[in-house]
């Protein structure tokens, strides 16, 4: 009995003490995953802040120099988490339990991939450095090899990033909430690598790697808005193995048609639209908000003036020109006085040419706005050094305010254009949450230089989930009040009667299957036209309200604003109330339409 007694003494010590030493290893291993979790935070923070400006930053030399250094500090940090956890002793001993391994896995897993992705963000930084170096466009040649080394990096790196997208079932709340975190980075800079492969292998074929491309170069002006601004100028840019050369630039006036082509008007457009002739008249090609279509038609209008089968369409506007100016630099322009900058080419080309101009032929300042373009393209064609990575950005730049639109008749090229948000269709992504506001001139004048809109938009989320919304447009009109008599300012005596007045239609397209009183479906979303006048000095809103049913979709609802190209970027205001739903982001946010932007909110139903 008395040696029973020892043994169940020596059994309960020998529980005790596992027990402590148990307690001591989890404290430890807590310890040690903790210090490891803390560094992968410490690493997320460094990338989250670097993402949201990542774009501009890697555009000159200085902006890739403070990245590489921020993507250092967080390798650093992934590093220091792989460490902790590979020498850690406690989480050695617990790695032999079953449903602890799984968690230690898990972290071994974050932070194995976290730093293998900041690895190769490091190499295609060297990569970038390397294509502003040696990769130059020079002399109008446009290095094609550097440009496919760098889209089979992107498509490498895309596949690596897909292999480390994992499930995070069997994770406790805490890992399980990292390993969500690092797939949905994951899972965006995946996209944003299958659309830099994309494009670099489109881009491959515009510039004629497969043979000479032949596109129409349309010059849009700001000062006349349509949906972009109106097709004033014209030329001819053709690619060969990476080579261009350009035709003179002309007015869009010499390739004035005698009736209009044979291409079919959707019915929407030609409801709101046919009455402006757009398969007819240069000027109205582009009032629709689908330049998918406006594209094609102009190619149609082109061969039937000129005879020639063009591969697509380039429409460039002025602001789309300042951005290629901070690139190349000033260019002189026969007939106009002054140098033209990246900070004075909007004055100059949109309002100085049409001062104290009387009303008539305007063929001349058409010329004269052509011939800004060609220039331009000349010295992109003849320039030496010019760095490949800095165009690349600021034609970037230019896509994402629609500044810069492209069509391509290939219907495999259309495609990658669509994915990539440079089609100017402004239904192709998000169509049911997507919203589009264009201020359109209805006069023969250019006074859209001093027509300034904004938005504010006001969301409301019913217990069940609906979105009522009520947008407000308000046009400000700068005009000087008091001017005598111009083009630049009218009147024209048809739409408007005294000078600077601004006679206009208000384009409003709400998202796809939305209720918008009055609306018809036209560019794939709802459109609302209302007409209206504003004169110098004056303002006028205009309110639009929509119906979104069953907006909040597991817990989240956002909408997007596709900007029109105006000469700057529109003002939008977005707030979102609600007394049925806990809103965990920013009720009100405030931003300019400089790209699409996209307003997204997370929801949880309130107890009522």
């Amino acid at each position: 009995m008395i040696r029973k007694r020892k043994w169940l003494k020596r059994v309960i010590w020998a529980l005790i003490i596992g027990i402590c030493f148990a307690f001591l290893i989890s404290i430890f291993a807590w310890r040690d995953l903790s210090s490891a979790r803390s560094n992968l935070e410490q690493a997320k923070s460094v990338l989250d802040s670097l993402q949201s400006n990542v774009t501009n930053k890697i555009g000159s030399r200085t902006g890739r120099s403070e990245t590489e250094v921020s993507l250092a500090k967080a390798l650093t940090s992934a590093n220091a988490a792989e460490q902790k956890i590979n020498s850690s002793l406690s989480l050695d001993v617990l790695d032999e339990i079953p449903l602890v391994n799984t968690q230690i896995n898990g972290v071994k897993s974050i932070a194995s991939d976290a730093d293998a992705a900041i690895k190769m963000g490091q190499q295609l930084l060297a990569q970038l450095d390397h294509i502003s170096g040696a990769g130059s466009f020079q002399n109008g040649q446009i290095p094609l090899g550097q440009i496919s080394s760098l889209q089979v990096m992107a498509t490498q790196d895309s596949n690596s990033i897909q292999s480390m997208i994992k499930p995070a079932s069997g994770l406790v709340s805490s890992i399980s909430a990292a390993r969500n975190d690092f797939n949905k980075v994951a899972t965006k800079l995946d996209d944003e690598l299958v659309t830099a492969s994309q494009s670099l292998a489109a881009l491959e074929v515009i510039v004629g790697k497969n043979g000479p491309e032949r596109f129409l170069l349309i010059g849009d002006n700001n000062a006349e808005m349509r949906d972009q601004g109106m097709a004033l100028s014209v030329s001819t840019v053709t690619f060969d193995n990476g080579h261009f050369t350009t035709t003179p630039a002309n007015s869009i006036s010499s390739l004035a048609l005698k009736s209009p082509v044979d291409v079919p008007i959707p019915s929407g457009t030609s409801q709101v639209f046919g009455e402006l002739q757009p398969n007819y008249l240069w000027q109205s090609v582009n009032a629709t908000a689908n330049f998918q279509w406006s594209g094609s038609t102009m190619l149609a209008m082109a061969k039937e003036n000129t005879g020639i089968d063009y591969n697509g369409v380039i429409a460039i506007d002025v602001p789309a020109l300042a951005d290629l100016l901070a690139v190349t630099g000033p260019v002189n322009v026969a007939g106009i006085a002054t140098p033209l900058t990246s900070q004075n080419v909007s004055q100059v080309l949109l309002n100085d040419l049409y001062v104290n101009v009387p009303a008539g032929n305007q063929v001349l300042r058409h010329e004269e706005i052509a011939a800004a373009a060609d220039a331009v393209l000349s010295r992109l064609k003849e320039g030496s050094n010019i760095d490949l990575v800095s165009l690349a950005k600021a034609l970037g730049n230019a896509t994402a305010g629609r500044h810069l639109l492209i069509y391509s008749s290939d219907p495999h090229l259309e495609a990658i254009f669509n994915s990539d948000g440079i089609s100017g269709n402004p239904a192709v992504k998000n169509a049911s949450r997507t919203f589009h506001v264009a201020v359109e001139n209805a006069t023969a004048t250019k006074l859209d230089y001093f027509i300034d809109p904004s938005i504010s938009t006001s969301i409301y989320l019913t217990k069940y989930g609906n979105a009522i919304i009520s947008t407000k447009v308000t046009i400000v009109n700068t005009a000087p009040i008091g001017a005598k008599p111009s083009y630049q300012l009218g009147p024209d005596y048809i739409n408007s009667f005294s000078p600077g007045e601004y006679v206009g239609r208000l384009e409003f397209w709400g998202p796809s299957g939305s209720e918008q009183l009055g609306s018809i479906s036209e560019s794939g979303l709802r459109l609302n036209e209302v007409p209206f006048k504003v004169f110098p000095g004056k303002s006028t809103t205009i309110t639009i309200q929509t119906t979104i049913p069953n907006a909040v979709i597991n817990g989240e609802f956002g909408i997007q604003y596709i900007p029109q190209p105006r000469m700057e970027p529109v003002p939008v205001k977005v707030s979102i109330n609600s007394p049925y739903w806990i809103i965990n982001s920013n009720k009100v946010d405030s931003t300019t339409l400089d790209k699409t932007q996209v307003f997204t909110w997370q929801l949880y139903p309130k107890k009522q």
